[in-house]
C-alpha cells in the first residue's frame, strides 16, 4: 500500500508542474522571487571602462532592455556589441532572442579628435569589389530590414579615387544610416545620384531618427536628375540618434535579373565622401 502512495504522489508532483514549490525544489527552476517558472539566463555589460551597468536576468527566448547608456569621461558612448572586436552589427536589443548567458561590450570614441567618421579615408584603404557593409567603425551602418540589406555595396574606382556604390533592390529604399548622432555634430554627405531616369520623383532623400522611429517631417529631399551630383552640410538641432540616406524614387524597383520590373537595378547611388564631425 504505501508503495502505491509513494507512486500516486510523485505522479502528482509530475502532473502539478513548476508551479508546485515541491516540484521545483525536486526539479530545479531558475526562478527568482517575482519571476515566471523556467529558465533564465543573465545578459551582463561590460562597460569597457564606464559607468557601472546592472546585469539582467532575461527568460529563454525573450529579450534584453537597452540599459542607459553608461558615461566615460573624455570618450562618447558609441553602441552596444556581442564582441570586443566591434567587428559586427551593433547589436538588436529589439529582435535577438536571449538563448544563453552573452555578455554584450561597449564602443567608445575617444572625443580628442573631432572627427568621428573620415569615410573617404576608410574607402581608399580597400580593394575595390563587392563588400559585406557592416562596419566603417561602427558608424555606418547597412539599413535594411532586420535579418537584410535591401542593397548591395561595392567599392568602386573612379578617376583613381574609391567610392561605395549603393544599388537598391529593396522597394523600401534602404540605403544607408550613419548612427550614433548628437545634437551639434555636423554632417557632409557628398555623392552622385545615378537613378532612372524614367521616375520624376527620383532623388536623395535623407532622413533623421532621434527616437527610435524614422522622423519622415525632417527629410532632406534632394531632387536630382540622373548622374547628377550632391554636396550636403547639415547639422543636428535636435534629438540623438540616427540618420538614413538613400534614394527618394520608390518605383521602378527590381532585384537583379527582373523581378518582373526591369533586367538589373534602379535606384543607385555612389558616396565619395561622409564626414561626420562631433560638437565636443
Amino acid at each position: 500500500m504505501k508503495k502505491e502512495l509513494l507512486i500516486f504522489a510523485v505522479f502528482s508532483l509530475l502532473f502539478a508542474g513548476c508551479n508546485n514549490p515541491l516540484m521545483e525544489k525536486i526539479l530545479g527552476s531558475d526562478k527568482k522571487d517575482g519571476e515566471k517558472p523556467g529558465v533564465y539566463y543573465t545578459v551582463t555589460f561590460n562597460s569597457m571602462g564606464g559607468s557601472e551597468v546592472p546585469s539582467q536576468r532575461v527568460a529563454e527566448g525573450g529579450t534584453a532592455t537597452r540599459p542607459n547608456n553608461p558615461t566615460r569621461f573624455g570618450h562618447r558612448f558609441m553602441n552596444w556589441y556581442s564582441t570586443d572586436s566591434f567587428t559586427e552589427p551593433r547589436y538588436d536589443f529589439i529582435y535577438t532572442p536571449i538563448t544563453a548567458d552573452i555578455t554584450l561590450y561597449v564602443k567608445w570614441i575617444d572625443k580628442s579628435d573631432p572627427v568621428l567618421l573620415d569615410l573617404a579615408a576608410i574607402l581608399q584603404t580597400m580593394t575595390p569589389g563587392p563588400i559585406e557593409f557592416n562596419v566603417f567603425g561602427g558608424i555606418l551602418s547597412p539599413g535594411g530590414a532586420v535579418g537584410t540589406t535591401g542593397a548591395d555595396y561595392t567599392i568602386i574606382e573612379e578617376g583613381g579615387i574609391n567610392k561605395l556604390k549603393v544599388d537598391e533592390f529593396a522597394m523600401w529604399g534602404p540605403g544607408f544610416d550613419i548612427m550614433n548622432l548628437e545634437v551639434g555634430d555636423s554632417v557632409v554627405v557628398k555623392g552622385k545620384y545615378l537613378g532612372c531616369t524614367d521616375d520624376p520623383s527620383n532623388g536623395i532623400q535623407i532622413i533623421t531618427n532621434s527616437s527610435g522611429d524614422w522622423d519622415y517631417s525632417t527629410i532632406i529631399r534632394l531632387d536630382l536628375s540622373a548622374n547628377q551630383s550632391f554636396n550636403e552640410t547639415f547639422f543636428i538641432t535636435t534629438g540623438n540618434g540616427d540618420i538614413k540616406i538613400r534614394t527618394n524614387g520608390m518605383y521602378p524597383w527590381a532585384s537583379p535579373g527582373g523581378n518582373d520590373h526591369i533586367s538589373g537595378y534602379c535606384n543607385s547611388f555612389v558616396i565619395e565622401q561622409v564626414m561626420v564631425t562631433m560638437s565636443n
